[in-house]
């Protein structure tokens, strides 16, 4: 498996073939940062075993919000789909936005934040891996 597919014909062919349910997908974002927070995260997809009807193209869900896209659909839109978590890149879902009353507070919610996005996506690759 490739560690990055680009949104061309041969990629799309690559990564729908090696996509087996449970295996995780991450997407970079670059976006204007507001009030001190990051401007480069990523989010978190896991590969399913649902399929669509008339493709066969496998279905990639994101963990914490639950939303659902074609593994080739998610290549697509987001023009390139990495297989190694990005490394010193917060997680998108796990951004601490609301206002805390001081530095550590922050620092423990940011953690709880990533430790509930971390967990969501193991049990998610748990769940699908089984049926690979």
């Amino acid at each position: 498996m490739k560690t990055t597919y680009h949104a061309t014909r041969g990629d799309k062919k690559a990564l729908c073939r090696d996509a087996k349910p449970g295996t995780p997908l991450y997407v970079i974002h670059d976006h204007v940062a507001i009030k001190g927070e990051p401007s480069t995260t990523y989010t978190e997809w896991i590969v399913t075993d649902d399929t669509m009807p008339f493709t066969g193209n496998r279905i990639a869900q994101n963990p914490t919000s639950g939303a659902t896209i074609p593994v080739p659909s998610l290549l697509a839109q987001e023009r390139a789909v990495h297989t190694a978590r990005p490394a010193g890149i917060p997680n998108r879902a796990a951004m601490v936005t609301h206002e805390t009353y001081s530095a550590a507070a922050h620092q423990a919610a940011q953690k709880v934040a990533n430790k509930h996005a971390e967990d969501a996506a193991k049990a998610l690759i748990r769940r699908y891996a089984g049926s690979r």
